[in-house]
């Protein structure tokens, strides 16, 4: 039986919201979630490079500025995300386009690496998602926030963020075993926002040192990323 998955309405409006435009915000905070692709991946081939879930295109133009690879795909589930990821002209981008959140028109194992970036604390079925990456990629990476710590609330309430998964190591681990995937690296990292206050500063180099000593006291007092290289 053919089952049909549908975006909930209310999250296609927060996505629209969100990725729409061009955020400097992310601009910003897509030099971390490079650096962290670079990191896991820097043994394996990475010429092809999809990115499902490319929001405004900004991971995609900072890996083209770095020379990393050497041609892009995207997609994306609103027409204004596409316009905008377009509106970049990201140097190495061969094609963008819509889709309807789990299914792409692309062939097995057709790119060499499958970026998954802040994109599955989002979606309502996160396990067709991972199997659809797993199925055009020979690997894919995923990152997201462990947020699922002592300070997530035991009542749900969806925020213009839009996430409505919460992970922790061990739950999103398990999530792409369960997907009969093997994890081949992973990195646990702290946001680097950078601030011009001294103390600030200071704290966040300290958290960012914590997981070294306890990564379960890192991870239950901090919203840390965790990435994860994947392959089948």
């Amino acid at each position: 039986m053919n089952e049909s998955f549908k975006i909930n309405n209310q999250l296609q409006e927060i996505y629209e919201k969100q990725n729409n435009a061009i955020s400097n915000s992310r601009n910003e905070t897509s030099k971390d979630k490079v650096s962290n692709i670079i990191k896991v991946t820097n043994k394996i081939n990475t010429d092809k490079i999809i990115e499902i879930g490319a929001g405004d295109g900004a991971i995609l133009n900072r890996l083209s500025e770095l020379d990393f690879g050497s041609e892009y795909f995207a997609t994306e589930i609103t027409e204004g995300a596409v316009d905008t990821i377009k509106s970049r002209n990201i140097q190495k981008l061969k094609n963008v386009i819509l889709f309807d959140g789990y299914k792409t028109p692309f062939d097995n194992n057709e790119f060499d690496l499958v970026i998954l970036s802040h994109v599955l604390e989002h979606v309502e079925y996160p396990r067709k998602l991972i199997y659809e990456s797993a199925r055009i990629g020979k690997y894919v990476f995923i990152e997201v926030p462990l947020e699922d710590n002592r300070k997530l609330s035991e009542l749900f309430t969806l925020t213009d963020v839009g996430h409505i998964n919460f992970y922790s190591i061990k739950t999103i681990k398990i999530l792409i075993q369960s997907c009969g995937l093997s994890i081949e690296s992973s990195l646990l990292t702290y946001p680097n926002r950078s601030s011009k206050n001294f103390v600030k500063s200071y704290k966040r180099k300290i958290i960012s040192y914590l997981p070294k000593l306890s990564k379960r006291i890192a991870t239950s007092n901090y919203k840390f990323n965790c990435s994860i290289l994947v392959k089948k």
